[in-house]
């Protein structure tokens, strides 16, 4: 039993050292032959971390239902044992886990236990971090409010771990409170602090020679410089040697993020060739490495940016002239469909310009007409729906558009016989993946399932604009009474339009 015993110490330190040279299937390889080790002699605690350890290089590899499995198996046997240590961290991982899969919700409540498993042993240190991941989860729901509270309290427990850090010497332990602490600050959208906190991390790790917090630093810092408009070309040589160390160290999921990474920094700096090249990156190390059944949010990001932007590099070689492009094609398309010919609006902006009132809205001279008026609506199909037409199961199509797409005619887009789009599919357009996610995750009864509710022209007495008060829009009014009749729907307007 001895020997089995030195055997397994053996298979955990051999499974480690693979694991920092990047090769992560002999890790997997000595960890599994460690967990048996540990099952035949009846070593519950060595068991235990052989699943941790499981857990973390399936996660390094993108398989995170395989990853979720084993920090289950993690929680399990730490309860068996009554460590609370490695229940807390359990709870930590299964929270990431989830995280990456898109389940916010089951991974908000494992940062929950998380975070009070942390205050019942007085753990700082993991008090912070657990904040810092619910911060993350609240910004996802789209309660940015509750977002900032526990990114303050996270900055807070970050202070307290650096000061005991400091003072005992541990030396690792000042580099994570420093980055944990920067990416709270990040999240507070205070860049020149989380800027001043990475770096300090960045520094610590490369005195103690820990490589991953040395690309995770450089990571951290490339997402703050991207967030500094006019530091762009700093944070492509950050996300660059990110990408480096991830190369060095083997970790195929973090070499993914820092593709990703790449190609939006090149979208800022309107180098679209670059997007492409590094999002294909990015997908092909997402195809490799996904097993699950779902389809995680990377890979979709990076084929719904490659081929989008495949699309919009057709004959346009600027971001000015991708804009102008969808600009022309939607005139065109409002035209083939007869709307907006000599409409008289109002005049909805905050803002004072020369035509006060009611304009009349006609053709956009300034838009140059490179695309077919009688194609449009097949043109703008073949743009934004065909990309992604083969990712779409059923007949329901939910769409979220930004920048010049929000004002497309979705239903109305044409394609294969001169179909419209409405005819073949329930179409809705949708503000933000948050509303997306917040609709989705109420209860089944929560919401109406006939009726419709119109809301309107509210009162704006009370309502003052750079000292200004704003006018009512009686355009808005009767518009809302027009489409009340048609849907025999009374509409709130005026002082009826509030958020009671």
């Amino acid at each position: 039993m001895g020997d089995k015993a030195s055997e397994g110490r053996a298979r955990v330190n051999l499974g480690n050292g693979y694991f920092k040279l990047g090769e992560v299937k002999k890790a997997i390889e000595h960890h599994e032959r460690h967990m048996k080790i540990a099952k035949k002699v009846a070593d519950k605690a060595g068991e235990g971390r052989a699943y941790a350890n499981l857990g973390h290089s399936y996660h390094c590899l993108g398989n995170d239902d395989k990853a979720i499995q084993h920090h289950e198996l993690y929680l399990q046997t730490s309860k068996e044992v009554g460590d609370k240590a490695g229940e807390r961290r359990a709870h930590g991982n299964l929270g990431n886990g989830y995280h990456s899969l898109g389940d916010f919700k089951k991974a908000m409540e494992c940062h929950e236990r998380h975070l009070l498993i942390s205050r019942e042993v007085g753990d700082k240190a993991g008090e912070g971090r657990a904040y810092g991941k619910l911060g993350n989860g609240y910004h996802s729901f789209g309660d940015f409010k509750k977002a900032m509270e526990c990114h303050e309290q996270a900055i807070e427990h970050h202070k307290r771990h650096l000061k005991i850090s400091k003072k005992v010497g541990e030396r690792a332990g000042e580099g994570r409170a420093f980055g944990n602490r920067g990416n709270g600050y990040h999240s507070l959208s205070d860049f020149k602090q989380a800027l001043e906190h990475h770096e300090r991390y960045l520094e610590i790790c490369s005195k103690v020679g820990d490589k991953a917090g040395e690309g995770q630093a450089y990571g951290n810092l490339g997402n703050d410089y991207d967030r500094l408009a006019w530091r762009l070309k700093k944070a492509i040589e950050h996300h660059e040697r990110h990408l480096h160390i991830s190369k060095e160290v083997g970790d195929k999921a973090i070499e993914g993020r820092a593709y990703a990474n790449l190609g939006i920094g090149y979208i800022a700096l309107g180098d679209f060739q670059k997007v492409i090249e590094h999002h294909e990156l990015h997908l092909e190390i997402a195809k490799e490495h996904l097993v699950s059944k779902k389809l995680s949010s990377g890979l979709y990001t990076a084929i719904r940016t490659v081929d989008l932007r495949r699309k919009e590099l057709n004959g346009c070689v600027s971001e000015k002239q991708v804009r102008e492009f969808i600009s022309t094609l939607y005139y065109n398309a409002l035209e083939e469909i007869g709307v907006r010919t000599a409409v008289s609006c109002e005049n909805c902006s905050l803002y004072e310009n020369d035509n006060q009132g009611l304009t009349t809205e006609g053709d956009p001279g300034q838009v140059s007409r490179r695309a077919s008026s009688k194609r449009s609506l097949g043109k703008l199909y073949e743009v934004i729906i065909a990309p992604i037409a083969n990712l779409v199961h059923g007949d329901d199509f939910i769409l979220v558009p930004e920048g010049p797409f929000c004002l497309v005619p979705f239903a109305a887009l044409v394609y294969m016989n001169m179909q419209y789009l409405s005819e073949t599919f329930r179409i809705r357009v949708i503000p933000s993946l948050t509303t997306l996610q917040l609709v989705t995750d109420c209860p089944e009864d929560f919401h109406k399932k006939n009726g419709a509710l119109l809301v309107g022209d509210p009162c704006l007495e009370e309502v003052l604009f750079n000292g200004i008060k704003l006018c009512q829009l009686s355009c808005a009014k009767k518009e809302e009474e027009v489409i009340g009749k048609i849907l025999d729907t009374t509409p709130l307007i005026g002082k009826m339009a509030t958020k009671d």
